[in-house]
């Protein structure tokens, strides 16, 4: 009887034992990827929620414990039922504030499935950093070359550098000979290129400048130089890169703050850009060269959504050098936007600065987007900045915070275990990145 009792208790301590070692496999397995198609789940961590949010497109909240995460993961495959979109901050980069403006009021506004905060911005002025081209409208060009997210007119993504080459070309009628009389012969025209040095930028000496109204409702306030005014003729509508459009100038002004709308556009001159503006002006007023001029803004890569970004985290599938500054070494909010092997978008937000959400380093970061699935992926504006709406609501848990301290409530980035946080705040930005319907 005792042997008995013996054997039968050692057969429950072997059942149990083996129990425990498929609910660990079990979770393994869930960790790694079980059910979130489009995307692996890197060791130590796991799928605390999941929403789907349109046909093929789903919203994966992951989690960890040490350290402790909360990372949003949103996976729309190419052919589903989302289609990428840039939002710009009150429809505009420069112009009366305020110019910035919250990610979920720009999710909101174009009823979005999905968004995230999008570039670096100058803090005093709210322009975005690098080029930026949205739904194929030329929005600004860079100064200097940065590292943008390029999506191809096919939906399409990868990572590089981008110009926007601009040009208008002016066309003066040549005068022929007929049976010894002069006359101008239709379709025999000279053409004259004036190159354009930047959209939507400051105006440096002996430059010419595009502004359309997507810089605000009028040119900077700057004196040194003249503008150009001409309204957009054919195709109506706002400018696309890599269309001719046709331009008639109807007026010229010795001053800059001028009204710009959006059939119009203004060309600003200083210098040897103010004097090639001024002979033409004077060229068209006289009859010299036609009324209408072409105007192009190309792309030096087919083009019709970009946002720049700092570092690129993936490229190509391999973790890239992030760098080792402060800012890359500091445990913080992260916003990433990419791709995995099978082209699907992916936006990533990760919490930080903040109990239960510690936050990554970029060089954390760009291992968990790799170990994620993804094959490209560029680091966007992160810290207080990240966000992440649903809808045109807030689901992700952002580092600005309301709290008390000292008896006063005081505004902060980042949040402790002995703060009393009254609620936490969604910081404005200037551009986002955003999921619709298709």
């Amino acid at each position: 009887m005792h042997a008995r009792t013996r054997t039968t208790t050692r057969r429950k301590v072997r059942f149990a034992a083996l129990l425990a070692c498929v609910m660990v496999t079990s979770s393994s397995l869930a960790g790694a990827g079980l059910n979130t198609p489009g995307i692996r789940v890197p060791g130590g961590f796991k799928v605390a929620a999941r929403a789907r949010l349109a046909e093929g497109v789903y919203r994966y909240t992951i989690t960890s414990k040490r350290p402790p995460q909360r990372i949003h993961v949103v996976r729309a495959p190419v052919g589903s039922g989302a289609t990428l979109r840039l939002a710009l901050s009150r429809g505009r980069i420069a112009g009366p504030s305020p110019r910035l403006s919250r990610t979920s009021v720009m999710c909101m506004a174009a009823r979005c499935l999905a968004g995230v905060n999008g570039s670096f911005f100058r803090n005093r002025s709210g322009t975005p950093l690098g080029a930026v081209v949205m739904n194929g409208e030329p929005v600004q060009s860079s100064r200097s070359p940065r590292e943008q997210l390029l999506v191809a007119p096919d939906g399409s993504m990868r990572i590089g550098k981008l110009r926007l080459p601009t040009s208008l070309i002016a066309r003066y009628p040549k005068q022929i000979k007929v049976a010894d009389l002069a006359a101008t012969v239709d379709g025999l025209d000279e053409e004259r290129v004036l190159v354009v040095n930047g959209v939507n930028v400051y105006r440096k000496p002996d430059q010419t400048i595009l502004y359309t109204s997507r810089y605000g409702p009028r040119t900077p306030r700057d004196n040194r130089g003249v503008e150009l005014l001409a309204r957009i003729v054919e195709p109506a509508g706002r400018l696309q890169v890599n269309r001719p459009t046709i331009v008639r100038p109807y007026a010229l002004r010795w001053q800059g703050n001028s009204p710009v709308k959006s059939n119009t556009v203004v060309l600003s001159g200083r210098g040897d850009g103010a004097d090639q503006l001024v002979a033409l002006w004077r060229d068209i007023s006289s009859g010299k060269a036609r009324e209408k001029l072409t105007l192009t803004v190309g792309t030096s890569t087919p083009t019709s959504q970009s946002l720049a970004g700092r570092p690129v985290l993936v490229k190509n599938g391999k973790i890239q050098k992030v760098g080792d500054d402060s800012l890359a070494r500091s445990r913080s909010p992260r916003t990433i936007m990419g791709w995995n092997a099978d082209g699907d978008v992916l936006l990533v937000t990760i919490d930080g600065r903040q109990r239960g959400a510690r936050g990554m380093t970029l060089a954390e970061a760009a291992r968990f987007a790799r170990r994620l699935g993804m094959m490209g992926a560029l680091n966007l504006d992160g810290g207080g900045s990240t966000t992440y709406a649903e809808r045109g609501k807030l689901r992700n848990v952002p580092s600005d915070a309301l709290v008390i301290r000292g008896g006063k409530v005081v505004r902060t980035s980042a949040t402790y275990r002995w703060d009393r946080v009254r609620r936490h705040v969604e910081r404005p930005v200037s551009t986002a990145v955003l999921l619709v319907p298709a």
